[in-house]
């Protein structure tokens, strides 16, 4: 079944925090989260050549998917009539989206995984924007991680694929989301500017913070240490620091005007443990919390109809268990 519209108004906010749905898609976000903790940084050879090993055939399926997108906005010119807000040819290149989910993904999903199909592709389409509002933002971000999270729940994905689906397949995604918002000039989608953590991601900074949970040569007060911040290749061993780097590209003038919560966190935050619950915490509360993020994020409605369910969690039959922590 298709996802439908839940949350309109603040109260309704209930329905999806007593759900199954959100259960178990937090169950996922704390599974990848714990698989980059034990992995921690691409900082060498050794880790590149594991992660390799590590990145099966349906994850080299999914990035092959998030390739062929690629391609799309280097084909898709930009539209060149003045425009003031969002270029658009995003609205082109999501059409091509909405009609090319179901090809795209013919070699991921089999006749036994079918069912799932239209749930997964709902998310999947949501992934990456607004083609109506010519915007991206962290209620895009949650449909990626609800297509993540299907993906695991329903064994498309195993458990051995958890740290390649960070490393891998949501640094591809992010560096697909960061092209688009570049080339066609998305609007950040419910940003609060500088009282907000980041114009579009939130993930970035949780699973960022997790990679770190176990280095002890960086630390928090780093975030703002320029020098540090050129360390080569810092950007593709850390998806924190990669994102701390992405912001000082966009933005001028000092970093505790416009990034004060992050400065925040560099000048009173000591270990990444408590920078970490931080962002989880945060996420809950300024993304999940929010009717003008949530009113986007649908779920099915329907005890037996889809992995991410409205059911309350109480209701819930022991073929749903959501722990994802025992694969067949």
């Amino acid at each position: 079944m298709i996802p439908r519209q839940l949350v309109f108004e603040h109260h309704q906010l209930d329905l999806l925090f007593n759900s199954i749905g959100l259960n178990r898609l937090i169950s996922v976000l704390l599974n990848l989260s714990r698989s980059v903790a034990d992995f921690g940084l691409l900082d060498d050879q050794s880790k590149f050549d594991r992660l390799d090993r590590s990145t099966s055939k349906i994850t080299k399926k999914i990035v092959k998917i998030f390739n062929e997108l690629d391609r799309w906005i280097d084909e898709i010119p930009l539209d060149k009539d003045p425009q003031r807000f969002g270029n658009k040819s995003f609205r082109i290149w999501g059409n091509r989206l909405e009609t090319e989910a179901e090809r795209l993904h013919n070699d991921l999903i089999d006749s036994y995984h079918l069912v799932i199909q239209p749930e997964l592709l709902f998310y999947f389409k949501n992934s990456f924007g607004s083609f109506s509002r010519l915007d991206y933002g962290t209620g895009h971000e949650v449909s990626f991680l609800a297509y993540l999270s299907i993906l695991h729940l329903t064994r498309i994905l195993k458990n051995e694929d958890l740290l390649s689906s960070v490393l891998v397949i949501y640094q591809r995604y992010l560096d697909i989301c960061r092209k688009l918002q570049d080339y066609y000039r998305l609007e950040p989608a419910g940003s609060k500017g500088v009282y907000g953590l980041d114009d579009h991601f939130h993930l970035v900074y949780i699973f960022g913070s997790a990679q770190l949970l176990n280095v002890q040569t960086i630390n928090p007060s780093q975030i703002i240490d320029k020098k540090f911040l050129e360390t080569p290749n810092l950007s593709q061993s850390s998806l924190f620091f990669g994102a701390i780097n992405h912001i000082n590209k966009l933005k001028r003038g000092p970093f505790f005007e416009h990034s004060p919560i992050l400065y925040n966190v560099a000048t009173t935050v000591k270990i990444w443990s408590k920078v970490h619950s931080g962002m989880i915490k945060m996420w809950k509360g300024e993304v999940l919390s929010k009717v003008q993020v949530m009113q986007h994020f649908w779920l099915v409605d329907g005890l037996d109809s889809g992995v991410l369910s409205r059911v309350h969690v109480k209701e819930i039959n022991e073929r749903f268990d959501d722990d994802i922590s025992n694969d067949d």
